[in-house]
């Protein structure tokens, strides 16, 4: 097995494969959108490959490219939709 492959689901990740419904996966393979805005801002997160694997539960790092007051402007359209 690939070391950066998904223990739950079997997917390679060097590969570019996820599963979107599988937790350790979490939506994305070596690189994900952005989860502090759902990806509005175009950055694109590092998978935690390690602790990925070690909790089961995909593990992201990154920057979000927003700035405070744009995440929190998204933040309170998204709780108003």
């Amino acid at each position: 097995m690939n070391l950066a492959s998904c223990l739950t689901c079997g997917a390679d990740w060097s590969q570019g494969n996820f599963s979107p419904e599988c937790p350790e996966c979490g939506g994305g393979a070596l690189d994900a959108p952005c989860p502090a805005c759902a990806g509005k801002c175009g950055a694109r997160w590092q998978r935690a490959v390690i602790d990925s694997n070690d909790a089961h539960l995909a593990h992201f790092y990154g920057s979000c490219a927003l700035t405070e007051e744009e995440r929190r402007n998204n933040l309170k359209k998204s709780r108003q939709s």
